[in-house]
């Protein structure tokens, strides 16, 4: 669960670090939309991808490999989680989408890392 979060958030940066993307709250004061090629620093224009979406997915699906009777219940959760950033005007729903989805990909690329990792070195890592 932490290497899923933890490559969730990396690639949730990546997107922010090369998108710019105007929050839905500052379109209320004025400021014009943008989604664009860009490096912004500023709050404002970091809305692409959701990294709350990203991180909930990341640890729900992560969770529910392990659970699986619970999956459901872990999932709903994220999808709350990421339905809450859109009514609080933090995130556009493609946000909260594309933070889901980057989130349950970070899932696949950690277990595939970790069972390249167990067939290279085996007794480091547990089955």
């Amino acid at each position: 669960m932490m290497l899923a979060h933890g490559l969730a958030i990396a690639i949730k940066n990546l997107g922010k670090n090369n998108i710019d993307r105007t929050r839905p709250s500052s379109t209320k004061n004025g400021k014009r939309y943008r989604m664009e090629p860009g490096s912004s620093i500023s709050k404002d224009l970091r809305s692409f991808p959701s990294g709350h979406s990203a991180g909930a997915m990341a640890l729900a699906r992560a969770f529910g490999r392990h659970f699986p009777q619970d999956r459901n219940a872990a999932y709903a959760a994220a999808g709350v989680l990421g339905a809450m950033q859109v009514a609080r005007r933090a995130h556009f729903p493609s946000d909260v989408a594309a933070g889901l989805l980057v989130g349950a990909v970070a899932v696949d690329v950690g277990s595939r890392f970790l069972r390249g990792m167990q067939r290279r070195l085996p007794g480091l890592l547990p089955a």
